[in-house]
């Protein structure tokens, strides 16, 4: 029973530890936006206050690598169209690259 209620406390405390990794940002203005040509690695700086995607990784810039990510480009086209319509977005932050805080999602207003 012992044995039983350890792999289940620790279960439980991973499950909360991973709950609890991320944060929203609030949908906020997009200062300014753009690419490291060089490798690849896309910003933008939110105004407000700062964000952090972990101990060691908090600004108000986040990142993410518009080449290798998925729908790093994508993210890009949207930011890009967010800015100059006016929008604000929210971001799901979630870790870091490069020890900047990157997002997994975001929401760009109606």
């Amino acid at each position: 029973m012992n044995k039983f209620k350890l792999l289940f406390s620790l279960a439980l405390c991973a499950v909360l530890s991973h709950a609890q990794a991320g944060q929203e940002s609030g949908y906020r203005n997009l200062r300014e936006y753009g690419c490291n040509k060089g490798y690849g690695a896309c910003f933008v700086y939110l105004e407000g206050a700062a964000v952090s995607g972990g101990p060691s990784c908090t600004s108000n810039l986040l990142r993410w690598n518009g080449d290798s990510e998925i729908n790093g480009k994508t993210w890009l086209a949207l930011i890009i169209a967010a800015k100059i319509s006016g929008k604000k977005v929210n971001f799901y932050v979630n870790g870091c690259l490069d020890g900047y805080p990157t997002f997994e999602w975001g929401l760009i207003e109606s």
